[in-house]
């Protein structure tokens, strides 16, 4: 007999395979949202480019931002274009060959016009951002000081060479000569010259810069920061030292010269040097 109750169940029953069918279909699709149908190792390596992708890409950047400034500095400087590999005032031959530059005024300058003076020859360019600024302010002041003791420009010329051939004219010159000299351009000598003229001085000079780039404008050149103390034969005598202060280098020289007019012994200059 078919009753409620056996109809009942039959519902249930069916009820309960349609649930468990659906399970069944539910369990074969992929699993939806943040739980991918992946492996573990996939969710791994997803999880590593995640987090190391950004880093890496901003890794290369700064790399390359590092040897980029690398290589316009090296450009800029261009260490490899030095014009000589002397020792700065080495050898007896140091200032004794001829040459011919170009003076402030625009005229032309040779050995001979040095015959008869000492020369005190500092090397450097105009655009120099650091030590030509120093050096500059204490040649002018050496000046000043020498003068103050009766020897002047007609025993003694300071001197600025620019090896900076490229951008370095005599106008250029003598403007930046007078940011130290206080508008005398009778104080400081400045002398430029073409390439040509700037490698066989440096060469007579037993001293050294690098050459400028050609296609930059905007550089630094490597140069010796020394200055050169000549005889008034044009012949090389002495170098400052750097470090010393333009009163020191002052005593130096007056005593460079006294020795050389026999004013001075050898012997007690020597002493003397020590205690300056």
């Amino acid at each position: 007999l078919w009753t409620s109750s056996s109809s009942s169940l039959v519902t249930h029953y069916i009820s309960s395979r349609s649930a468990s069918s659906t399970k069944a279909v539910k369990s074969k699709l992929p699993i939806q949202g943040d739980n991918w149908n992946l492996s573990r190792r996939n969710r791994v390596r997803l999880r590593w480019l995640g987090y190391w992708s950004p880093r890496i890409v901003l890794f290369i950047w700064g790399a390359s931002f590092v040897f980029a400034g690398a290589y316009l500095l090296k450009k800029s400087v261009d260490t490899e274009g030095f014009t000589t590999n002397f020792s700065p005032g080495s050898g007896g031959d140091v200032g004794k060959g001829e040459y011919s530059l170009i003076d402030h005024d625009g005229h032309k300058f040779t050995r001979e016009d040095t015959l008869g003076k000492y020369m005190l020859i500092y090397f450097g360019f105009t655009f120099c951002p650091d030590v030509c600024p120093v050096e500059m302010t204490k040649l002018a002041d050496i000046a000043d000081i020498l003068k103050a003791r009766g020897i002047g420009l007609d025993v003694l010329q300071p001197t600025f060479v620019s090896v900076d051939y490229r951008r370095d004219t005599p106008e250029m010159i003598k403007n930046y000569m007078r940011q130290y000299t206080k508008g005398d351009d009778k104080k400081i000598l400045g002398l430029c010259g073409t390439r040509e003229q700037m490698e066989h001085f440096a060469r007579i000079m037993k001293t050294y810069f690098s050459d400028p780039p050609q296609l930059e404008e905007d550089y630094i050149l490597e140069h010796s920061t020394y200055m050169y103390f000549t005889g008034k034969d044009g012949a090389f005598k002495h170098l400052t030292n750097t470090e010393d202060s333009p009163q020191v280098l002052a005593n130096k020289i007056a005593l460079w010269i006294a020795e050389d007019n026999g004013k001075v012994s050898k012997i007690k200059e020597q002493i003397k040097q020590v205690f300056v």
